[in-house]
């Protein structure tokens, strides 16, 4: 399985739950309209294959799932996009509002990852 997918309300509960409890999730509230979350979504992307063991990306498509996103904004407090929300063990552990750097989401991650080697 890829480390990066797409959130919907099928998979919903197996990522945020089930995959929570193994790996760090990463849900990513984007719209694809949206030039800010295109160019976070490359970072994402590139974070997410170095780190490939320990995370998993799940993008929810704000404008396709609108009722799934409504729901999940609600429970976060989402004010912009894009948001990423950490997920640990089916819970949120911390939110990042709004465009982040690289260094700004490895920061993040760092908090809740093993030490790199």
């Amino acid at each position: 399985m890829s480390n990066i997918v797409s959130i919907n309300a099928q998979n919903l509960q197996q990522v945020l739950g089930e995959t929570s409890q193994q790996k760090l999730v990463l849900l990513n509230f984007f719209s694809p309209q949206s030039p800010d979350c295109i160019g976070q979504a490359t970072i994402l992307d590139k974070v997410a294959a170095e780190y490939a063991s320990y995370i998993v990306v799940a993008n929810l498509d704000c404008d396709a799932e609108q009722a799934l996103a409504s729901q999940l904004a609600q429970q976060v407090g989402l004010q912009t996009l894009p948001t990423l929300v950490l997920l640990k063990d089916s819970a949120p552990v911390d939110l990042l509002a709004g465009v982040q750097s690289e260094a700004q989401i490895r920061e993040a991650l760092a908090k809740y990852l093993p030490a790199q080697q």
